[in-house]
C-alpha cells in the first residue's frame, strides 16, 4: 500500500540514528572488471527536475545502477553491475519499450564506493546529471542504502535495494524505497527449520542434541544474521556450543576457529563471512580433516567465486540466500530464465543472490515503464507498490508466496531459500515449494534415502 503521508522529519530523524549506529557492511574482495561508473561533475545548488515523462525522455529511457565499483565492495559491485546490463540488453535486444516506440535503455553506472560517509554524493551528482532517471536500482549493502534513503527522498525517485537486508531500510520512513529482500532477521531461522527438517526427514539426531557453532564476521551483516540465528535457537530451547566473531577484513588463518568447533563436537557451523574468509575457514576445515554439516548464511558461500577457490570440495555445502538462478519461481518466468542463459554466455558465471534480484528489479521497472507509457517518477513508484505475484511477472519471480509490497516498503512476503551446491552449482533444495532439485549427503554426494 502507498505511503501517502509525509513524514519526511521522521525519516531524516530516523536515517540519520540508523547512519550512526551501523558500520559499512562489507560485500567481498575486489572483483573482475565491470562496467565503468558515470563520471559525474560537481552539484549544482538546487536538486533539478525530478519528474520525467514520456515526452521528456526521448529516444531513451534511462535506470542508474548505484553499487560499490570500488573498494571492498566490488565483487559485489561487478555482479550487479553485469546483471543490469544484462537485463538491459535483452529488453534492447528486443526491440526496447514497446509502448514507447521502440525506445533504447541506457544504463547509468555509478559507483558508490565502499565508504558509507562519502557515498551519497556520487548518487547526488548522477540524479542532476541525468534528471530524466526513471528509477535506482540498488544499493545492495545495507549501510550505503541507509545513507542512500536521504537522496532518494530529496530528488523523489523510486529505489529498489536488490538484496539488501536490513529491516531499517523500509522502517526509515522513506517514500521512495522498495526493498524486496527478506529481512536479515529471517535467514537465521530459515536455517533452523532447514535443520529440523534435515533431523525429522534424513538425520539419526534431533534438532536438540545437534551441537551448533557459528562463525562470523562482525560487521552490521555478519552480527545481524548471527543474533537472528541464536534468537532463533533459543526460541527452540536450542543452545550454540561455540560463538565466534572475528574482526571483519582480518581473518588470516581459522585453524584456532574450526580446532575450537572440533573440541566441541559442533556437528552444523554456520558461518556469515565474505570471499576470502569463506575460503579460509573451508580449507582450515580441510587441513584438520574435519567435515562437519556447513550451513552458511549467504554472500561468499553463494557466489561463482567459491567453486573457483574450492573446487570440488564446495560441493555439499548449505547455504541461505534471498535468490538463487533455479528456485522454481523464477524457473515458471521464461523470460528470466532466457535472460539468465543470455548472462551466463555474456559472462561466463551464473546468476547470483547478488545479481539475480539486481536484474529482476531492471526488468521489473522496465516492464512497468512498458505498461504504463511514461518515465513518470512518481508513476513507476506507484506502480512498483501496487505490484503483486498475480498482477506482474516480475514480483513473482522473487521467493515467497503472494509477493506485494506492505505499507513500508518491502515485499512482506519475502523468504529466504537454502541453495546446495552441487556438480560445482548452486541449486535450490528448500523450502520444498521453492526447490528444484532433491538434497544431498554432503558425505557421498548421493539423494538421500
Amino acid at each position: 500500500m502507498m505511503k501517502m503521508k509525509k513524514q519526511t522529519k521522521k525519516f531524516l530523524s530516523m536515517l540519520l540514528t540508523a547512519a550512526m549506529v551501523l558500520s559499512l557492511a562489507a560485500c567481498g574482495q575486489k572483483g573482475a572488471d565491470s562496467p565503468a561508473p558515470s563520471d559525474s561533475s560537481s552539484p549544482s545548488d538546487s536538486a533539478g527536475a525530478n519528474k520525467t515523462d514520456s515526452s521528456a525522455a526521448g529516444d531513451t529511457v534511462k535506470l542508474i545502477l548505484y553499487t560499490s565499483i570500488t573498494g571492498s565492495g566490488s565483487t559485489t559491485g561487478t555482479m550487479q553491475s553485469q546483471a543490469a546490463q544484462a537485463a538491459v540488453d535483452y529488453v534492447n535486444s528486443k526491440g526496447g519499450i514497446q509502448s514507447m516506440n521502440g525506445a533504447q535503455v541506457e544504463l547509468v553506472i555509478v559507483d558508490s564506493g565502499s565508504d558509507t560517509s562519502a557515498a551519497a554524493l556520487p548518487l547526488q551528482r548522477a540524479l542532476q546529471e541525468n534528471p530524466d532517471a526513471v528509477a535506482v536500482i540498488g544499493h545492495a549493502t545495507s549501510s550505503i542504502c541507509l545513507v542512500e534513503l536521504e537522496v532518494l527522498q530529496e530528488y523523489e525517485i523510486l529505489g529498489l535495494t536488490t538484496s539488501a537486508s536490513n529491516s531499517a531500510i523500509s522502517s526509515s520512513g522513506c517514500e521512495w524505497v522498495f526493498q524486496p529482500a527478506p529481512y536479515a532477521q529471517v535467514f537465521g531461522a530459515m536455517q533452523i527449520e532447514f535443520l529440523e527438517y534435515l533431523c525429522d526427514n534424513y538425520w539419526d539426531k534431533s534438532l536438540e542434541e545437534l551441537n551448533i557453532g557459528l562463525v562470523y564476521e562482525n560487521s552490521a551483516w555478519g552480527t545481524q544474521n548471527a543474533e537472528g540465528t541464536v534468537d532463533t535457537l533459543k526460541e527452540y530451547g536450542l543452545k550454540v556450543a561455540v560463538d565466534e566473531p572475528y574482526e571483519a577484513g582480518s581473518l588470516t588463518d581459522a585453524t584456532s576457529i574450526i580446532t575450537k568447533m572440533m573440541n566441541a563436537d559442533v556437528d552444523v557451523i554456520f558461518p556469515s563471512c565474505y570471499e576470502n574468509d569463506a575460503k579460509i575457514i573451508m580449507t582450515a576445515c580441510q587441513s584438520l580433516n574435519y567435515n562437519p554439516t556447513i550451513l552458511a548464511g549467504g554472500s561468499a558461500f553463494t557466489w561463482p567465486s567459491l567453486a573457483r577457490d574450492l573446487g570440488d570440495l564446495v560441493n555439499g555445502i548449505y547455504s541461505t540466500d534471498n535468490f538463487v538462478k533455479d528456485q522454481s519461481y523464477a524457473v515458471k518466468n521464461e523470460a528470466f530464465m532466457e535472460l539468465s542463459e543470455q548472462y551466463e554466455k555474456t559472462y561466463g558465471d551464473f546468476l547470483s543472490g547478488q545479481g539475480g534480484p539486481t536484474a529482476i528489479c531492471t526488468m521489473l521497472v522496465l516492464d512497468l515503464v512498458d505498461q504504463l507509457k511514461t518515465t513518470d517518477r512518481t508513476a513507476i513508484r506507484d506502480a512498483v507498490f501496487a505490484a503483486t505475484s498475480e498482477s506482474n511477472k516480475w514480483m513473482a519471480t522473487f521467493n515467497g508466496e503472494n509477493n506485494m509490497v506492505d505499507e513500508n516498503g518491502h515485499n512482506a512476503s519475502a523468504t529466504p531459500i537454502v541453495l546446495q551446491w552441487q556438480n560445482g552449482l548452486p541449486t535450490c533444495v528448500y523450502p520444498v515449494a521453492s526447490a528444484n532439485s532433491p538434497i544431498v549427503d554432503p558425505n557421498t554426494l548421493q539423494p538421500y534415502q
